[in-house]
């Protein structure tokens, strides 16, 4: 996911079900959450890759 979707919400939810979040926060955030940057990087690595063999 990107930081559009950011939200405490969204991310409560995802823990809940046992997935672990990797969404940078948003440039504005007041209190930046943690998150793991080279997961990050390699799921938009993939993420392109699959754009580009549509």
């Amino acid at each position: 996911m990107d930081k559009a979707y950011n939200t405490d919400k969204l991310i409560e939810q995802l823990r809940k079900q046992g997935i672990i979040p990797v969404i940078p926060p948003k440039a504005n955030c007041k209190e930046p959450c943690e998150y793991d940057k080279h997961v990050y990087k390699e799921r938009h690595l993939i993420e392109c890759f699959i754009g580009k063999i549509k």
